[in-house]
């Protein structure tokens, strides 16, 4: 590679894994940290359950990426870098911003008008922005590696598909200890698990078109 470009992914792969620290950081004391300070152990076997339903539903899932993505497959290093971001460093993010402006909320609002700032306001605007993050990444520091459209969508899909796979073991595990396990597998593992991908493709579109034109 040039020496720009070679500068240029160094410098991408150190922010990388700066964020991955901290994400992954952020994730294990929210929900290693901070259970086991509160002496709530139970949640790690029914994390246990969740990770036995959305890891192996993951797998599937991304069969469909990879059917489309078939006749100019995009590097492998590129794709699992992507479906980590989505499930470490986008989830540690997301999860730790999304927690706290809950808790800031629940005083001033009450435990109802905190849960529809979270879910109305906060999360969408969270999620996307810090998945959009690494699509941005591929944009500008793989940049050989991103050719445009078809390929926005599937580093965006490879990022949610990580992010949602997280997600739903929190989820899974949230509704283990409450009995309603059956229903949410089906709601977010069935019927709807192509809800984080779809919603990422819209930001690997954008960033496609930026890629296909050379008007700044």
């Amino acid at each position: 590679l040039p020496d720009p470009e070679k500068t240029r992914r160094n410098t991408g792969l150190a922010l990388y894994m700066l964020g991955q620290l901290v994400g992954g950081g952020l994730l294990a004391w929210l929900f290693i940290v901070m259970p086991a300070v509160s002496g709530d152990f139970g949640l790690f076997g029914l994390m246990c359950i969740g990770a036995v339903l959305a890891f192996p539903a993951c797998t599937l899932y991304l069969t469909i990426p990879r059917l489309l993505d078939r006749y100019d497959p995009e590097p492998w290093y590129a794709l699992v870098g992507c479906l980590l971001w989505g499930g470490i460093a986008a989830c540690g993010f997301s999860a730790t911003i999304n927690t706290f402006v809950g808790e800031a909320a629940r005083e001033s609002l009450g435990a109802q008008g905190a849960d529809a700032l979270s879910s109305v306001i906060s999360a969408p605007f969270v999620e996307e922005f810090w998945k959009a993050v690494g699509v941005a990444g591929v944009f500008y520091f793989l940049r050989r590696e991103f050719d445009g459209v078809v390929d926005g969508i599937i580093y965006a899909t490879f990022v949610a598909l990580g992010f949602a796979t997280v997600e739903n073991v929190i989820y899974y595990a949230e509704a283990a200890g409450n009995d309603a396990l059956p229903f949410t597998f089906i709601l977010r593992g069935v019927v709807a698990p192509w809800g984080h991908p779809v919603y990422t493709s819209m930001t690997g579109i954008g960033f496609g078109i930026a890629r296909e034109t050379e008007r700044p």
